[in-house]
């Protein structure tokens, strides 16, 4: 075997790549996520939780590893990255909503569109609605939210405030006094 073969660019520099990727990842889910957290398409709101649970554990691992040489630590620091960014990250995510919405917020009036049934793993199971609002002159439909003893049914108005900014942006009402 030949073993004065230089390395490549990038097994030289592994540590510090797999680094500012964990770091360019980070930042991305904490300040950058918005716009897919509110994305219609299951397919793309799923992108924070592939980069939450699978790639910035990697390469905080590789990086860690690199760095330390120690694997369990390593092992331990990654897993934990898992709770400790995705449910900082899920809270600050909220909070600027939250922030959207105290200063472009418009209320407005919901229609429930669908009210539906879900059956839980342990066998118990809760009604969900999803309602339709207008705004900014386009009609948008919400995600599906629990509804308490399924107190709404389909053609209920429910009260909404939404972000002036980005109509996608919305709470309804009995969640917003919550």
């Amino acid at each position: 075997m030949n073993q004065d073969r230089p390395k490549s660019f990038l097994f030289k520099n592994l540590k510090w790549i797999s680094a500012a990727l964990a770091i360019l990842c980070i930042v991305w889910m904490y300040f950058f996520r918005r716009a897919i957290d509110n994305s219609e398409y299951f397919i793309i709101r799923i992108i924070p939780f592939i980069v939450i649970f699978l790639i910035i554990p990697l390469l905080l691992l590789t990086a860690l590893i690199s760095f330390t040489k120690k694997s369990t630590i390593s092992f331990i620091i990654a897993g934990l990255s898992i709770f400790i960014i995705g449910f900082t990250s899920s809270w600050y995510q909220e909070h600027l909503n939250k922030v959207e919405l105290n200063q472009y917020g418009v209320w407005t009036k919901s229609v429930v569109a669908n009210n539906k049934r879900v059956t839980q793993k342990g066998g118990g199971s809760e009604w969900l609605i999803m309602c339709r609002y207008k705004a900014n002159g386009q009609v948008f439909n919400t995600f599906y939210h629990t509804n308490a003893n399924d107190k709404y049914k389909v053609g209920d108005t429910i009260r909404l405030i939404y972000s002036s900014k980005d109509p996608k942006i919305y709470t309804l009402e009995f969640e917003w006094k919550k």
